[in-house]
């Protein structure tokens, strides 16, 4: 059991949902209970998250709560991507609130050691992670494409690909 004040990133996420909370009451009124809603309650859903998960007392539950916050990171960077789109706040606003979402998750996201139940919360103030985290968020997605494409090549009774000759086309990345 740990105890989330010591966590420098639920700081950096208190931050977070105060800027969130400053940019979205710019977002026109009747917003209120949409988009402005979505996003606060995601933000906010981050810390509640790293703080219940730290003082769960079981490692399993620790990790589970900063994977619900790293999902709320990633519903937030998507909003803001969709409040950029619709003009509700400039895109330099909207691109800060994203790469510091990107950032959290990418602070909950290696670093947990399930061992130990505590989040290593050390060096890592690079935005490198956010990109870090981006990459392989994407790898992730390529490789369950592939493994869908492959699975289906199964099914069909045609040949297999070992882990040696894993087509790399499979593997690109999109890159910033």
């Amino acid at each position: 059991m740990s105890d989330y004040r010591n966590l420098k990133v639920w700081y950096q996420t208190l931050d977070f949902v105060a800027r969130v909370y400053e940019i979205t009451s710019e977002f026109p009124a009747r917003e209120q209970y949409g988009l402005t809603s979505q996003i606060r309650r995601a933000a906010t859903s981050i810390a509640l998250n790293i703080a219940e998960g730290a003082t769960s007392g079981y490692n399993s539950e620790y990790a589970r709560f900063l994977r619900i916050a790293i999902r709320s990171a990633n519903e937030v960077s998507a909003g803001f991507e969709i409040a950029k789109r619709l003009k509700f706040c400039s895109s330099e606003d909207a691109q800060s609130q994203i790469n510091a979402a990107d950032h959290i998750a990418a602070r909950l996201c290696p670093e947990f050691s399930v061992n130990s139940g505590r989040l290593l919360d050390s060096c890592f103030d690079s935005a490198d992670f956010a990109k870090i985290y981006r990459n392989k968020v994407a790898q992730s997605a390529a490789m369950l494409q592939a493994l869908i494409k492959l699975l289906g090549k199964v099914s069909e009774n045609q040949e297999l690909y070992d882990a040696t000759s894993f087509p790399q086309e499979h593997l690109e990345i999109i890159d910033e």
